[in-house]
């Protein structure tokens, strides 16, 4: 089997659907992204 230079890696999108983002963003954002981190998704 010849080698390639060429480098293929696997990505996964992931996008979540947060309820009122932007709002909570205004509003906190630090606070949000905190919250956010802490369901283990981010």
């Amino acid at each position: 089997m010849e080698t390639s230079a060429t480098e293929r890696r696997l990505a996964a999108i992931i996008a979540m659907d947060v309820v009122s983002y932007s709002r909570l963003m205004g509003v906190d954002e630090v606070g949000t992204l905190t919250a956010l981190k802490a369901t283990g998704r981010s």
